[in-house]
């Protein structure tokens, strides 16, 4: 975790910070877990390492250990060693009841409110019959709707902490020149959704018809089986991982936009609201609640549908996002081949080692061209003339090469600049390329800020059409130069 250093040691914040690492540091999904600090920091590994016996759980400082390379050579190590014992752990059959799972939505459309999230709701009904728990949050996303889950709890208690958490949110949006009603995002309005409350109503029917029992803070352990509420910010990466420290072991994620989220360690079944997103993302999709929609099935079919999809995935059956590997961004796995992804993800190196593979095609064609014109009856009678090799090289090769090492050049730098989906993909963090850029401005329509960048990868793309017909003219017999001097070969 990259927080810790620069915190009061005592506080609010800190409090949170603990409880977080608390949660996913004691979370059933892992079969070991390794906290690592770097030694220094007000968060101290010494807060946590109370129960590193009981807990299967080892504790390492950077400082101590001699650095980055000591210390992930230390951990790796320990890691392979382990690996047959951890993995010789069997499952176990358990009761319903030892469920926890989070109810999460994004990319809401127009859909979400009347077919995924009150098909969630029933599903969660269903968990908490069997004994379970259900886990609603992303308080600023029940703004207009929160007297729905106050007429879900008889405690006044539970709903005066509610009342409390959405009263802190208003207050700190103010604090930065904002409102609580700032919503819904630019997806979402492309989805339907006009406002807060119609996307409040929404989020809130996740919830079921069971009554609330508890209102816990971001990252508290449920303490209470049924229907908790969770306090979180609406960015579902940031409100699940609260989620998943208070105990959550399966994710429920409906989505009306479509979305490809993942949290490991904890399997996400994503729930599709419409049809037509379904089909063009059905390997991301685990459900379809459109067939609510297209009169096919009933809120009550589909909420039983996602009800057997959370035991069939809680009893080992990969989610879309486990098959597609999704959720490394929020814990990273350690695999064989660990150095290889530790050098190659997330770096510059693997930036470039990406680029020079997909440029290698293009700049050879163009280069192996330029060989082409060397006839070897040009070195025959230059060696009958006694002409050493390294004059040979300069004098003759080198020159007959330059336009089409010239060329590959530019033509790989053109490729580079507007080049995509590796940058996209294999870029360090807070490091963006002009096609990057483009895209994340278009994608969250920013589009004068997207000019810039398009802009600019049209004239970088312009640049080398225009000094590629010059060498090409320049190249033709016959060229006539400033000097009034002509070229013929």
């Amino acid at each position: 975790h990259s927080s810790g250093c620069g915190m009061n040691t005592s506080g609010y914040a800190m409090n949170v910070f603990n409880r977080t690492i608390e949660g996913f540091k004691i979370h059933p999904n892992f079969g070991k877990v390794f906290v690592i600090g770097l030694g220094c920091e007000c968060a101290q590994i010494s807060l946590y390492n109370n129960d590193q016996e009981k807990r299967n759980i080892e504790y390492l400082n950077i400082q101590d250990e001699g650095g980055t390379n000591e210390i992930i050579t230390k951990v790796t190590s320990k890691i392979l060693n382990q690996l047959n014992q951890i993995n010789s752990l069997s499952r176990t059959n358990i009761p319903i009841s030892k469920l926890t799972v989070a109810l999460q939505c994004g990319g809401s459309d127009s859909y979400s409110g009347i077919t995924a999230n009150p098909a969630l709701g029933i599903a969660s009904d269903m968990i908490i019959d069997h004994g379970g728990t259900t886990l609603l949050s992303e308080t600023p996303e029940i703004y207009g709707a929160e007297h729905l889950l106050f007429e879900k709890s008889s405690n006044q208690k539970n709903i005066e902490k509610l009342n409390k958490q959405i009263e802190w949110w208003k207050e700190y949006v103010a604090s930065n020149d904002s409102t609580l009603d700032n919503n819904p995002s630019p997806g979402n309005k492309k989805g339907g959704l006009t406002t807060i409350l119609e996307k409040s109503l929404g989020a809130v029917s996740k919830a079921g018809n069971r009554n609330m029992v508890d209102v816990l803070d971001y990252a508290e352990q449920v303490k209470t089986k049924g229907l908790n509420f969770m306090n979180s910010p609406g960015y579902d990466p940031v409100s699940v991982t609260g989620q998943v420290a208070s105990g959550a072991n399966v994710i429920c994620f409906t989505t009306g936009r479509g979305s490809c989220f993942g949290f490991k360690p904890t399997p996400s079944i994503k729930i599709a609201t419409n049809t037509n997103m379904y089909n063009k993302l059905s390997e991301d999709m685990d459900i379809n609640a459109g067939t609510i929609m297209d009169n096919v099935a009933s809120v009550n079919e589909v909420g039983k549908e996602i009800f057997d999809k959370i035991i069939s995935v809680a009893s080992g059956e990969k989610s879309k996002s486990e098959i597609n590997d999704y959720g490394d961004d929020e814990f990273p796995v350690i695999t064989d081949i660990f150095y290889l992804n530790f050098i190659l993800t997330g770096s510059i190196y693997g930036l470039i080692l990406a680029f020079i593979i997909k440029s290698f095609a293009l700049a050879n064609s163009t280069i192996e061209s330029g060989f082409l014109r060397i006839n070897h009856k040009i070195d025959d009678v230059a060696r009958s003339l006694n002409t050493p090799g390294w004059k040979l090289l300069f004098r003759i090769h080198l020159p007959l090469l330059t336009t089409s090492f010239l060329t590959s050049m530019i033509l790989v730098v053109s490729e580079v600049i507007k080049e995509l989906p590796a940058s996209l993909i294999l870029r360090p963090f807070n490091f963006d390329t002009l096609a990057v850029s483009t895209y994340i401005y278009a994608a969250e329509e920013r589009m004068f800020d997207a000019a810039a960048p398009s802009i600019a990868i049209v004239a970088v793309g312009l640049l080398p059409i225009f000094v590629l017909s010059r060498l090409i003219v320049k190249s033709r017999p016959g060229y006539r130069n400033n000097d009034n001097h002509y070229q013929s070969y």
